[in-house]
């Protein structure tokens, strides 16, 4: 089956690479917002042809329309103007947070609609390549379309759930959670380092850190989010938790205020007994004022 991509970022160049490579699909035409980046997505790939305009495009069997989320609805119309017979075209997006009711333009014109979210982060394709088999994706849509598409991403060794459509904010907000937030509170903890003596000796003194980080997911994959927790909140050390929050509301009010927000969520995971749930929530209080 022959796949055309319209937005052809990262996401869409590692698939359609795999795919390639697989022999799942044919890579047909490649539609960006400019020649160039199509043209760079075709050399990254290694297969497709590049399309400058939206009338260019012929049929396919199948399409990805992997703009930004933002862009998928205005992507749909598009495609659905154009004079194409879609009853034989299966097309999908890969937003985790939108459901495949985002095609419905298309959808109207015949063709089998879906969106399948590889529950992985692309920021890096040439990684993704290697690491993304063993992931989950999570799919809805028309039973046809996800017929036709759990065996290509089985094929890139994902792992397949279905997921119902309006459930699909609240899923995507754990991705958002797990990568994009924990990204956040790296940050902020390589902030603290980079306020500290050790933060001086480099540019990025984050590395000091990652034993710790390993451990933690390593215990978490393990024993759960409850079991891994350690550190002054799970010990009911309110005096500590205090100082250093003073200390860091001193170097940045922000980092004091993440850090006593994140306190009071930590605290709700902890189960202390009651005297130190107490008087853990007494000085969260007294410092919030």
């Amino acid at each position: 089956m022959e796949l055309n991509i319209v937005g052809c970022g990262h996401l869409g160049q590692t698939l359609a690479t795999l795919w390639q490579n697989k022999a799942t699909f044919t890579i047909g035409q490649v539609l960006n917002r400019g020649t160039s980046s199509a043209q760079r997505a075709v050399d990254w790939i290694g297969a497709g042809r590049v399309c400058d305009s939206p009338t260019e495009l012929t049929p396919a069997d199948i399409w990805l329309i992997a703009t930004p989320d933002g862009a998928i609805a205005e992507a749909a119309a598009l495609l659905a103007e154009l004079d194409l017979n879609w009853h034989q075209s299966t097309v999908l997006h890969c937003s985790g947070a939108h459901s495949a009711a985002l095609l419905q333009p298309l959808a109207q014109r015949g063709a089998k609609c879906a969106a399948v979210h590889p529950i992985h982060s692309f920021a890096n394709p040439e990684a993704s390549l290697q690491k993304l088999a063993g992931c989950y994706c999570t799919a809805e849509g028309d039973p046809a379309a996800l017929h036709t598409l759990k065996p290509a991403f089985e094929q890139l060794g994902l792992h397949w759930l279905t997921i119902k459509a309006a459930q699909k904010s609240v899923y995507h907000a754990a991705s958002v959670f797990a990568c994009n937030y924990l990204t956040t509170l790296l940050a902020a903890a390589e902030q603290c380092l980079k306020a500290t003596d050790i933060g001086d000796s480099a540019e990025h003194p984050l590395p000091v850190l990652m034993p710790l980080i390993q451990q933690t997911l390593a215990n978490i994959e393990q024993l759960g989010p409850q079991r891994s927790l350690s550190g002054p909140i799970k010990r009911g050390d309110s005096e500590l938790v205090a100082a250093q929050a003073k200390a860091l509301a001193a170097t940045d009010p922000d980092l004091g205020k993440l850090y006593l927000g994140l306190a009071e969520a930590t605290l709700a995971l902890a189960h202390l007994p009651a005297d130190k749930n107490q008087q853990l929530r007494l000085a969260l209080d007294n410092l919030r004022r």
